[in-house]
């Protein structure tokens, strides 16, 4: 098993990812909040301990746009401290109908992904898949445009595309 500590402990994040042939572990440190908030408009919310990362309990993932996940890792007083997913392989690109499907649902769910960026997609079986369960999502009842140019789904590393459907979503409205 080999280890990416980009995201180690060394980092206010301290986050680690492991790998073998199968899946990925990523796994966070205990000074790390799993992302148990979301945004609303510039505020952030904190949810709390929690069972599940907000993007699972809002019904924001699915098997359309989260096909890599396999399970949550818990500790021992069953707080998630990160997930498993199956092993893919990563491309600078991130097809169109793709970034659609995840545009979709964030529209259906009402909450939006604030990170999708190519290194948190894969292609697991052909399909693409995000694999960042612990991104901050923020509503889009609430969305301000100028934070989320400044910290969330509208920053320069965001998809093109993801980015002018939000734009264009709030210029329909």
């Amino acid at each position: 098993m080999t280890s990416d500590d980009r995201w180690g402990a060394d980092t206010p994040r301290d986050r680690h990812v492991y790998c073998d042939d199968t899946y990925w572990y990523k796994v966070w440190g205990p000074d790390y909040l799993a992302k148990s908030g979301c945004f609303y408009g510039n505020q952030y919310k904190l949810l709390g301990d929690i069972k599940e990362p907000h993007g699972f309990a809002v019904g924001f993932f699915s098997e359309n746009i989260a096909s890599a996940f396999v399970s949550y890792i818990y500790d021992e007083n069953e707080k998630v401290r990160g997930y498993v997913t199956r092993a893919g392989t990563m491309s600078q690109v991130i097809p169109n109908d793709f970034v659609e499907a995840v545009f979709n649902a964030c529209v259906r769910s009402g909450w939006v992904f604030s990170d999708l960026g190519w290194k948190n997609v894969i292609t697991v079986d052909g399909r693409p898949s995000l694999i960042d369960f612990d991104s901050h999502l923020a509503s889009l009842a609430h969305l301000d445009l100028e934070f989320e140019e400044a910290s969330g789904a509208l920053r320069p590393h965001v998809a093109p595309r993801f980015r002018k459907l939000l734009r264009s979503y709030f210029d329909d409205q």
